[in-house]
């Protein structure tokens, strides 16, 4: 029997791997690559694939997005580097799940198996839904915050502890991520990032910046309208008019 198989993963050297594992599997038919969500979704609507190769870390709309949005349910087999919550949920809902970096013995196992349930017709909007529900129950039941923020190198995935960072900054589709004594490019959203970090720790300044509190040195006004914060480490960012009186409440500024 041939399937359908659609690749999705923003990361070109991932994709890569992918399609060599491919090679040992020739009833699986490649019928596409998406290097986003946004692009995945049209992609999984206009192509219609059996299998879909989903990774779940993506700017724009990542993998469980995904998911929620398509009308078309093929079979997903999620890729991930780190989402502890979606790896527990794809356990507990038999779902399968490629943790990065994984070997070919691995995924032969995940292809067989997607093969294996889409022949006895287990495949429907019901497994992810209650898959959806479950993560989201799961996110709603806790209120900490990362530690560390995953980031990939070709097929590495390195972390940055979270009390390192000094200031985030937007660059087009990636950010800029500042600690003491490096900076890290990474390719995140900015309202990703603002999500997943403390706010008791870190204040959005700006819709291109999100600053530690305690690296924050001294505020300078240039007029009514025009705020600059200074950092300990000599960088000066923006400070927005609209977030000024909240900025000042967290330094108990008044």
């Amino acid at each position: 029997m041939n399937c359908k198989l659609l690749i999705v993963d923003d990361e070109e050297d991932a994709r890569e791997l992918m399609k060599i594992h491919l090679n040992r599997h020739p009833t699986l038919v490649l019928v596409g690559e998406a290097t986003n969500g946004v692009e995945a979704v049209r992609m999984i609507e206009l192509e219609k694939p059996d299998i879909v190769l989903l990774d779940i870390q993506m700017p724009e709309l990542n993998g469980l997005e995904v998911v929620s949005k398509v009308g078309h349910h093929p079979l997903f087999i999620f890729i991930t580097a780190y989402d502890e919550f979606a790896i527990k949920a794809f356990e507990l809902n038999a779902v399968d799940y490629l943790l990065k970096p994984f070997s070919a013995r691995r995924f032969d196992d995940a292809i067989q198996r997607a093969i294996e349930r889409i022949a006895k017709g287990k495949v429907g909007q019901d497994l992810y839904r209650l898959l959806l529900q479950e993560i989201k129950e799961q996110e709603a039941k806790t209120t900490k915050y990362v530690e560390r923020i995953a980031y990939k190198a070709g097929l590495q995935t390195h972390y940055i502890d979270t009390e390192n960072i000094v200031v985030i900054e937007a660059a087009d589709q990636y950010v800029n991520v500042y600690t003491q004594r490096k900076k890290y490019l990474l390719r995140q959203s900015m309202d990703y990032l603002e999500e997943i970090l403390d706010p008791n720790l870190f204040f959005r300044t700006h819709r291109s910046y999100i600053v530690r509190l305690k690296e924050v040195a001294s505020i300078e006004q240039f007029g009514p309208r025009n705020t600059w914060i200074h950092l300990k480490n000599g960088q000066k960012i923006k400070l927005s008019q609209v977030r000024k009186q909240l900025f000042r409440t967290k330094l108990n500024l008044g």
